[in-house]
C-alpha cells in the first residue's frame, strides 16, 4: 500500500472511506490482467515449441521423400533391366521409408491437433482480455452492456 501524506490522505477521504479497500481491490483487478499476460506468454511458448517440432517432422518427412523417390526410381530402372534381385533388394528400404512416413504423418498430426488447441485458448484468453479492456473503458463498457 501506499504511504500517502496526511494531507492526501486526508483529501482522498472525501472520495474513499477505506482507501486501503480499494487499493486492495484494485491490486486484485492488475492481477487479473498479470495473470491473463502470463498465460498468453505460455500459450505463446508452447505454440513456437509446436512450430519448431511441425518444421522438424516437416524436415525429416521431406528428406523421407527425396530418398523415397531416389530408391524408386533406382527400383524402376532394375525392374525395367530384368534385375528382380537388385529390385528386390530395394524393396525393404523404399517400405522402411514409407513405414517412417506414415509414422511422422501421425506425429504431424498430433502437432498439429495440440497446435490448433493451444492457438484456440490463446485465441480465448485474447477475447477475454479485450473483454476486461472494454470493461473500464466507459465507452466501450457501453457498447458490451448495451
Amino acid at each position: 500500500q501506499l504511504n500517502l501524506s496526511p494531507e492526501l490522505n486526508q483529501y482522498y477521504s472525501r472520495y474513499f472511506q477505506d482507501r486501503a479497500k480499494v487499493v486492495q481491490l484494485n491490486n486484485n483487478y492488475v492481477k487479473v490482467f498479470k495473470d491473463i499476460e502470463r498465460q498468453l506468454k505460455q500459450y505463446m511458448s508452447q505454440i513456437d515449441q509446436y512450430s519448431t517440432e511441425l518444421e522438424a517432422v516437416q524436415a525429416q518427412i521431406e528428406t523421407n521423400n527425396s530418398k523415397y523417390l531416389s530408391l524408386n526410381s533406382q527400383a524402376d530402372a532394375k525392374l525395367n533391366a530384368g534385375d528382380t534381385t537388385g529390385y528386390n533388394a530395394l524393396v525393404p528400404q523404399i517400405n522402411a521409408i514409407v513405414d517412417s512416413n506414415i509414422k511422422l504423418d501421425a506425429q504431424q498430426m498430433s502437432i498439429i491437433a495440440n497446435y490448433n488447441k493451444t492457438a484456440d485458448e490463446y485465441n480465448k484468453l485474447i477475447d477475454r482480455l479485450d473483454l476486461l479492456n472494454k470493461s473500464i473503458d466507459p465507452k466501450q463498457a457501453e457498447k458490451v452492456s448495451g
